[in-house]
């Protein structure tokens, strides 16, 4: 478990090719996250800049996160890494495509499942 800020915690995996990261948030503090730099600092650490991020509940994807989100993803993609989340909630995926960053973003099942690459159905 990784303190990222307060009231906000990282749970960490990885294996040789992927980092999994679970980000959480414990209380009620309104202390911004500096999401894209914890995790790509973690990532040159271990030399990996592929990315697996689960939101837990109840992280809601405010305007800050969503521009952490797209930070970490550019940065990776110029690295030739990757950011892929999964296990969103259908509200919080609703704000990335109301944002137009649902394609971008897509919401994989599982770890597996955005390991792999398998792209979720489209909802209607």
């Amino acid at each position: 478990m990784l303190e990222l800020a307060t009231g906000w915690q990282l749970q960490v995996e990885n294996s040789t090719d992927w980092i999994f990261v679970r980000i959480e948030k414990i209380g009620t503090e309104s202390v911004l996250p500096p999401l894209a730099e914890s995790l790509w600092s973690l990532g040159e650490q271990q030399q990996i800049q592929r990315f697996i991020l689960e939101v837990a509940s109840p992280v809601w994807m405010t305007s800050y996160l969503i521009g952490q989100l797209i930070l970490l993803h550019k940065r990776a993609n110029l690295e030739g890494g990757t950011l892929r989340l999964c296990g969103l909630s259908d509200d919080n995926h609703s704000v990335l495509r109301r944002m137009g960053l649902g394609d971008r973003f897509p919401n994989h099942a599982s770890r597996e499942d955005a390991v792999m690459g398998h792209m979720p159905s489209k909802p209607r």
